[in-house]
């Protein structure tokens, strides 16, 4: 969030009259995921967007892989939904088949175990997440007190 926490940024935002607010790229779906948690619980009235990388991106064989995989996406795009989300995609790394499960997931129905293994995972990002207290970024300095 480039020194600044999610939720004070969607605040700030929010006052710009924006229609839509959220994060894209950055180190993964569970940065995807924390951001979004802790701007929906700070403005649950913002249309927010998630748009996460495939996973964190390696160097193999002189070219960048992802090891996101498509199901891996499908899942991410139901719990961001879970959490807030109300546009969802994907960034670097994503490929048409990605968004083909992104795209399945939210047009699929939850049965009701999936939807309490979906609040589980939800749950686990929960209120404690590095992210929401702004001490999770080891390569970027806060500007925060």
């Amino acid at each position: 969030m480039m020194g600044v926490t999610p939720a004070r940024a969607v605040r700030t935002m929010k006052e710009w009259g924006l229609y839509g607010i959220g994060g894209n790229c950055g180190n993964g779906i569970t940065e995807i995921e924390n951001v979004i948690n802790a701007m929906h619980r700070e403005a649950p009235e913002v249309h927010l967007i998630a748009k996460a990388n495939a996973g964190i991106p390696q160097w193999r064989d002189n070219k960048l892989y992802y090891d996101g995989t498509p199901p891996v996406m499908g899942r991410y795009a139901q719990r961001v939904r879970a959490l807030g989300a109300t546009f969802i995609g994907g960034c670097c790394g994503n490929g048409p088949d990605h968004i083909a499960a992104i795209t399945e997931a939210l047009r699929t129905p939850l049965s009701g175990v999936d939807l309490e293994v979906l609040l589980a995972e939800k749950a686990a990002i929960g209120d404690d997440s590095e992210q929401e207290k702004g001490t999770g970024r080891s390569r970027r300095r806060s500007r925060e007190p």
